[in-house]
């Protein structure tokens, strides 16, 4: 394929240096193509097992879908929409867009129908491409109710018939038959770094999402820096479990992992990522928090059962030397086998990482490496080095980022992974900077070695009547930590005491009450015991400002399909609170006791 460019650079000898003396990512992926074209690019999921895809091939199929872009009329800067489950599919038509400089939207694929269709009136897409029959209900969805779609085209539509809007995915790939590979590659010589690559839009945690401009240059400037800290080498191998449509996942476990010469193995989805592990056997893992907490629930719980493991957590979480020596020998081997035998990165990101487990996985001998990042940073701002980890903090700032904490608190940020601006929003855009800082935020500091650490978001700061400003995350993170309860929300601005929404893990309730079922009413006086205690654990070395004097439980669990959480599980606190009105308000009903304890009379 690369063959027939007319043009072609001399190959760059390393990962970092293809990056970093790239025009734009196409030709970054065309070079690392031409450098190993027989080499592993990606494992797609077939039953129990993954069929190993060349580089060759899969640029073929990311060519000819370039072609087909063109051969519909698309140019540089059109937009076009992404939905469908991670695989190869989702990777290709990204790297077809950025071969012609056309703009990704990504799409999630559930999503509600009206956030779906403010992103696609707001981005205003030439063409849509969607896989499978999921993200084909979520479009019609759309068309039922009388929204306006461009062009759609389907792959893997099942057995539902296509009417327009919708057209197959071999109608769609006709388009290109009359387009030539040397079009191609000469309209991806033309495309600089200063060229939108993608928009992004922003979880909408506190109100509607906003458009991220990613240029070239922003991403990889990213990749650079992150190349920069952490060796991913040709021959690694990733699982790709994350969102494609989240840019923490896109950028690290996409398209650092194409551009690095890595693989990429794709899960089957949330439900099969332990027997994915176990097969596919990454050498690196991106998660959230929430993923590397399961295993920590699960040691646990096999700690209750056995009185050796018992023994063994006790020693290995207890942090010294002995203890982490004896964790790396007894629990070590165990974890890594349930990882698949071959990890050696672990990089949680997307949300905070509870201590108890961070300091479960040091103790087994392989230490998470926690970074931050927002989706206008490309995303990564920030990560632990693996050679010098800094439990409690977010590592330091990329070499190619410079980020410091205001006096209010607030985490600024500049460098060339920054973003351009949002989409058609610039009053937004000129608020969210401060000249060429982008203001996170966030709420943190840098310690004396220079690491990051983040506390909460500025926006979600609760300050009681009695003048204590107080990061809930802090108080939700510990909360969330206990084996006995799954979610929690913090709530308490304006008010005298802090109060929560709290989801049991009802499984491990059970259990304790020696039951066979979860009661019926989820506020049973014995449940309610439970998590009281759970609770006090939880919190008992806060200070008395930041207890939670009241709590709700909750039968059920915060979903994304109910829109109360993002893709990677941050509690839309908003939407948390407008579903749950009576329960919140009642946190706080009792005025008179509220008054006594803004006072320091209360108990």
């Amino acid at each position: 394929m690369v063959d027939e460019a007319p043009t072609q650079p001399a190959l760059a000898s390393s990962p970092l240096e293809r990056i970093r003396n790239a025009s734009n990512l196409g030709a970054a992926f065309l070079d690392r193509v031409a450098a190993h074209p027989e080499a592993t690019a990606c494992l797609e999921p077939d039953g129990h097992r993954f069929h190993p895809v060349t580089a060759r091939a899969f640029a073929e199929e990311v060519v000819d879908i370039a072609r087909a872009f063109a051969g519909s009329g698309l140019v540089a800067g059109d937009r076009v929409a992404l939905m469908g489950p991670n695989g190869r599919f989702w990777a290709a038509v990204d790297w077809a867009a950025q071969l012609l400089g056309l703009v990704v939207v990504p799409l999630y694929q559930g999503q509600q129908p009206t956030d779906l269709r403010y992103l696609l009136e707001d981005s205003g897409p030439s063409l849509i491409c969607i896989q499978g029959p999921k993200s084909l209900a979520d479009l019609s969805a759309l068309t039922a109710r009388n929204s306006y779609l461009p062009p759609v085209a389907v792959r893997d539509p099942g057995d539902q018939a296509l009417e327009p809007p919708f057209r197959s995915w071999e109608a769609f790939l006709s388009a290109g038959e009359a387009v030539d590979r040397a079009t191609v590659r000469m309209r991806t010589d033309s495309i600089h770094r200063d060229q939108l690559a993608t928009l992004v839009y922003t979880s909408g945690t506190t109100g509607w999402p906003k458009g991220v401009e990613l240029t070239h240059g922003n991403l990889l400037a990213n990749l650079e820096g992150i190349l920069e800290v952490l060796s991913v080498e040709e021959g690694d191998r990733f699982l790709s479990v994350l969102p494609l449509a989240h840019i923490f996942e896109r950028t690290t476990g996409h398209l650092l992992a194409y551009l690095a010469g890595a693989e990429v193995a794709y899960a089957r989805g949330p439900q099969s990522v332990a027997s994915d592990l176990a097969t596919a056997r990454p050498t690196i893992l991106l998660a959230v928090p929430r993923l590397f907490q399961l295993f920590h629930e699960r040691a646990m719980a096999q700690a209750e059962r056995s009185r050796l493991a018992g023994l063994t957590l006790a020693w290995a979480e207890g942090g010294g030397p002995l203890r982490r020596a004896l964790g790396r020998r007894l629990l070590g081997g165990r974890l890594r086998k349930r990882l698949g035998g071959r990890v050696r990165l672990l990089v949680s990101g997307g949300a905070p990482l509870a201590p108890e487990v961070a300091a479960f996985f040091r103790s087994a001998g392989i230490p998470i490496l926690e970074g931050y990042g927002q989706t206008e940073t490309s995303p990564v701002v920030s990560v632990n080095p693996p050679e010098a980890i800094r439990p409690g903090t977010v590592g330091p700032p990329l070499p190619n980022v410079e980020a410091w904490a205001a006096e209010d608190g607030e985490i600024l940020v500049r460098g060339p992974s920054v973003m351009r601006g949002y989409w058609g929003k610039p009053e937004e855009t000129a608020q969210t900077f401060a000249g060429d800082w982008l203001r996170t935020g966030d709420i943190g500091g840098m310690d004396e070695a220079g690491y990051l650490y983040v506390t909460d978001r500025k926006k979600d700061l609760i300050v009681t009547s009695g003048g204590k400003n107080i990061p809930p995350q802090r108080v939700e993170l510990r909360l969330g930590a206990q084996p006995l309860i799954q979610q929690a929300v913090v709530f308490g601005d304006g008010e005298a005491y802090l109060g929560a929404l709290i989801v049991p893990n009802w499984q491990q309730v059970t259990e304790q009450l020696g039951a066979d079922s979860p009661p019926e009413d989820p506020e049973d006086g014995a449940v309610t015991r439970l998590i009281r205690s759970a609770v006090h654990n939880a919190l008992q070395d806060l200070p008395a400002w930041e207890q939670v004097r009241r709590f709700r439980v909750l039968p059920q669990p915060f979903t994304e399909e109910a829109g109360e959480v993002t893709p990677t599980l941050k509690i839309r606190r908003k939407v948390v609170k407008e579903r749950y009105p009576r329960e919140v308000a009642s946190l706080f009903a009792d005025r008179a006791d509220s008054a006594r304890e803004a006072a320091g009379t209360g108990d």
